[in-house]
């Protein structure tokens, strides 16, 4: 509930044209989350008033408050905002870091420090690197709103089809863009900003990332596991997971992570943005790691998850589709209590969340139908029937 609230406290902080006390009072209070509050509330109006309270939380105690006042001033572009970031990418702990440095690379554009070391125990070491490259580009520097540097939504729909061995993306009017043939079992793409596709090719025991026109740029084959999916990270590594294994690789392929499952349980998992790691098992477990592998939670869901293509949202929860057994999408909370239910596709096999909140939805049904379904669980527009079998589609 935290981000909804700021989001309300930002909306309301300047009702008036001014400052609301309440917040300004909070800016300087005992408790750090309302420090942070009130300074990214602040950072959202007029800085000029506020900016000698806002420099104050740039420098607070608490690295957390430092980070989100600067995030926030960042968004407002306003340069004081660079040099606090930069001294928490060494300073932070590694979510932290990562989400300075976020903010850094997309600033720094086509031209960030070189050489910058992997590996979350190098952070100093890259805090100092960014504190040369700004020394050296601080009377240069353009600001960059946050919130625009987010990947354009084009509407673009990838599926992968095992049984051709295709990876195919469709645009708005389903004409086909590109098609990469040839594969092993493709169960998982994610297309990367550089017109790479990052592909697991399930029987070949391998991860890819090739171009739009089928070569490959980049390999990791991982003897004796099946990788289920894969997943860039916006420090670069790669992210994969198999029905026995998670596993990170930095982007020189050596592995910086490893957490071995050989009950070979894995249905689904994910590494969210803020570092923590999901897992979904076939023992109906969900559960909760640290970024180091260490369990900090376990629930249980209702029922068996049926497949591999559980969709884990960024928030934690978790997209279980039961085709056969439950004939409905559910979606489950950190806790494993139902928070949302789909039931107008009939057996749904994969369901993942759209920006705009509806869901793209799967069928085992007849000619493999996709269906977007709105919020209330309604579907939105004609089946696209794709005449194959998708084990998997994504929209970007």
């Amino acid at each position: 509930m935290h981000e909804e609230m700021q989001g309300a406290l930002n909306a309301v902080a300047f009702a008036n044209g001014k400052a609301d006390p309440a917040v300004v009072k909070a800016a300087s209070d005992k408790n750090a989350i309302r420090r942070a509050s009130a300074g990214v509330a602040l950072a959202s109006g007029p800085l000029a008033d506020h900016m000698a309270a806002l420099r104050k939380l740039l420098k607070d105690k608490d690295n957390e408050v430092r980070l989100k006042v600067a995030l926030a001033l960042a968004a407002a572009r306003e340069p004081e905002s660079v040099p606090a970031l930069v001294a928490l990418v060494g300073e932070h702990n590694a979510e932290g870091s990562a989400q300075a440095e976020d903010y850094l690379l997309k600033l720094a554009g086509n031209a960030p420090p070189k050489d910058l070391p992997d590996g979350d125990d190098n952070r100093k070491k890259r805090g100092e690197l960014w504190d040369k490259w700004y020394q050296a580009h601080k009377k240069q520097l353009v600001m960059i709103d946050l919130h625009q540097q987010r990947e354009r939504y084009m509407g673009f729909t990838v599926m992968c089809m095992p049984n051709n061995g295709w990876v195919v993306e469709y645009d708005k009017n389903k004409k086909e863009r590109w098609k990469i043939s040839g594969l092993n079992n493709p169960w998982d793409a994610q297309v990367l900003p550089n017109n790479r596709v990052l592909i697991c090719e399930y029987n070949a025991m391998k991860v890819t990332e090739r171009d739009f026109k089928g070569k490959v740029h980049w390999e990791k084959v991982i003897q004796n596991h099946y990788p289920i999916s894969a997943e860039r990270m916006r420090n670069g590594n790669t992210f994969i997971v198999c029905t026995n294994l998670l596993v990170e690789y930095n982007k020189g392929g050596k592995e910086v992570f490893r957490l071995d499952r050989p009950q070979y349980d894995i249905r689904s998992a994910r590494k969210l943005p803020s570092g923590e790691i999901v897992m979904l098992t076939s023992n109906r477990e969900l559960i909760r790691f640290d970024a180091k592998g260490k369990e900090k939670k376990k629930a249980t869901i209702p029922q068996y998850p049926q497949y591999n293509q559980n969709e884990i949202l960024n928030n934690g929860n978790v997209l279980v589709p039961q085709g056969w057994n439950g004939n409905a999408v559910y979606e489950y909370d950190k806790d494993g209590k139902e928070v949302s239910k789909i039931t107008s596709v009939t057996t749904p096999m994969h369901a993942t969340r759209l920006p705009n909140g509806h869901t793209l939805v799967i069928s085992q049904q007849g000619n493999y139908p996709l269906y977007e379904v709105d919020k209330k669980g309604k579907v939105v527009g004609q089946a696209w029937n794709t005449n194959n079998y998708v084990f998997r589609a994504r929209r970007r």
